[in-house]
């Protein structure tokens, strides 16, 4: 007997689907609007635990010929039965944003492992110290979980299902001495499930992922070098075993590309369908375009884990690269206004990184600063918004100098995504509270040294990375459009300094595999006669073998 989640009843939402292989079709079990995914069935087949995303959010339980679905644990993801069926270990994940631009903090101590009796009652944390994540069975009274102790050290740790003590594996000090076959962020490696004290695990990369095994002694110590158990250039994810040997699994075939939507960005008229710019079978990301519309930089994955950065001219066509370092990589270009340079981050191997700026003519390089993150220039070029900590936006002059705070209030955690005004008067950035995971933009007038506080900033709403329309009288951001992330655009006064009119939706992005990407730093780019962003384009099946 199989469970999935599918959209093959709906393109923009995913139900959960029961299926004996052998003789029957697939009988879909929940219809909700909201989203129903990660489905496992109970050891007895009876019934099947799923995360859900209907109100309130959580873990159900739905029985496999029909009926009902109850809530069992509220805020639960990533259910796992127990071998005996009477307890469900599940993954809670802290959110950072607002709906579903929520992003999961996991890897970065967003997480906890928490347990709950199958009938119903109340949850128990296990080991809250290590902030512990994905957790899986290794019998009945045993759980595998991936975690970082008090010293930040990543690893999977054994430990009994009343959490009175628990082991490291020492698994993390094996794989790392083994770069090209496992990502340094150990977060991409996670257990899947445990059968005869073998677990097997997905290893994923930036283009592809596979199954692993590892192979421990009855008392749990390593005995040998991870196994391969499938070579394949797509994503093989979320794989489960049958009692037989059978195994099932998802085969995910995973792309982001850059796409253009042809738009009159000062009056939000679209002028033709949105139509896909790279042809590239790797992935191609934080995109950016020139303000007239004629270039079009972005980040490509072409060698394994090091992105280099490539400028494509959309009058001829081509495509050309402009960085190409074999053991740095380069990524977040950012055009000048007068599109004569682009600014970017690179990453030489170790824990820093440079952002520098690129002439586009003379291929010349000046680095701009270290360890920060860039968010906007001056029309002139001569000064630069950056951060060197999330709640603060700070200014300075590329010469050097001291450096201001235009804006600043002690009550937020987290100000970033700063983009000037095009006559430099305002300023727009993404703001969150301490304590309150809803991230909300802001416009506030730019003065260098201000630091102005809350009551002198204008409330746009919910919503994240915020860019300039070229006349300054649009502002567009990523928000929510039910479960999923569309582009979004609001009015904007400059001289009354004040919203005009209602946000509207401007690009769906979701529906036949294809969905919106987000991340800290910019993915979009708005010139003026199109906006362009990247798109998480993906579509999986399930495959079985032995």
């Amino acid at each position: 007997m199989l469970a999935y989640a599918s959209n093959r009843a709906d393109a923009d939402n995913l139900d959960i689907y029961f299926q004996p292989i052998a003789s029957r079709p697939a009988i879909r079990l929940t219809d909700h609007p909201a989203r129903d995914v990660y489905p496992v069935l109970s050891p007895k087949g009876d019934q099947i635990a799923f995360e859900s995303y209907r109100d309130p959010p959580g873990v159900y339980l739905v029985p496999v010929f029909g009926g009902e679905a109850r809530l069992l644990a509220k805020g639960g993801a990533r259910p796992r039965f127990s071998p005996d069926g009477e307890s469900v270990a599940y993954l809670r994940v802290e959110k950072s944003g607002a709906g579903s631009l929520r992003s999961d903090n996991i890897g970065s101590g967003g997480w906890s492992t928490w347990i709950i009796p199958t009938a119903g009652g109340e949850p128990r944390q296990l080991r809250p110290e290590l902030k512990a994540g994905n957790p899986v069975w290794a019998s009945n009274d045993l759980l595998i979980l991936t975690a970082k102790d008090a010293k930040g050290n990543p690893d999977w740790w054994l430990t009994p299902r009343d959490g009175s003590w628990t082991r490291p594996l020492g698994v993390f000090d094996m794989l790392r001495q083994r770069p090209n076959d496992f990502s340094p962020v150990w977060a991409q490696w996670t257990p899947a499930y445990v059968e005869d004290h073998a677990v097997v695990f997905t290893v994923r990369s930036r283009d592809s992922a596979n199954l692993w095994r590892l192979r421990f002694t009855p008392d749990w110590k390593l005995t040998q070098q991870p196994e391969r158990i499938t070579m394949m250039n797509d994503h093989v994810r979320d794989p489960s075993a049958s009692s037989s040997g059978r195994i099932a699994t998802t085969v995910r075939n995973r792309l982001i590309s850059v796409y253009e939507l042809p738009i009159d960005p000062n009056s939000g008229a679209i002028t033709a369908e949105p139509r896909r710019l790279t042809k590239s079978k790797f992935s191609t990301q934080f995109v950016s375009v020139s303000v007239d519309g004629a270039q079009v930089a972005y980040t490509s994955w072409r060698d394994a884990e090091r992105p280099d950065i490539y400028l494509f001219n959309r009058a001829t066509g081509q495509e050309r690269q402009l960085t190409a370092t074999p053991q740095d990589g380069e990524t977040f270009p950012r055009f000048s206004r007068d599109a004569k340079s682009i600014v970017y981050v690179h990453h030489p191997p170790g824990t820093k990184h440079f952002v520098r700026r690129m002439d586009l003519a003379s291929r010349a390089e000046t680095t701009i600063c270290n360890d920060c993150e860039f968010m906007d220039e001056t029309a002139d070029g001569r000064s630069y918004l950056y951060s060197m900590s999330p709640d603060h936006i700070q200014y300075r002059s590329v010469t050097g100098g001291p450096a201001t705070e235009p804006v600043y209030d002690p009550a937020f955690s987290h100000i970033a995504q700063a983009s000037l005004h095009p006559s430099n008067r305002w300023l727009a950035f993404m703001g969150a509270k301490k304590g309150d995971p809803e991230h909300r933009i802001y416009i506030a007038p730019f003065q260098p040294a201000g630091r102005l506080p809350r009551a002198r900033w204008i409330d746009l709403g919910t919503g994240l990375t915020p860019l300039w329309s070229p006349n300054g009288e649009w502002i567009y951001f990523d928000d929510t459009h039910g479960p999923f992330r569309c582009i979004w655009r609001q009015r904007f006064d400059p001289i009354a300094g004040k919203l005009i009119g209602d946000r509207a939706v401007v690009a769906h992005v979701h529906g036949d595999g294809k969905l919106i990407t987000t991340d800290s730093m910019p993915d979009r780019g708005v010139a003026r006669d199109r906006i362009v962003y990247s798109v998480l384009e993906e579509t999986s099946n399930i495959w079985l073998m032995k």
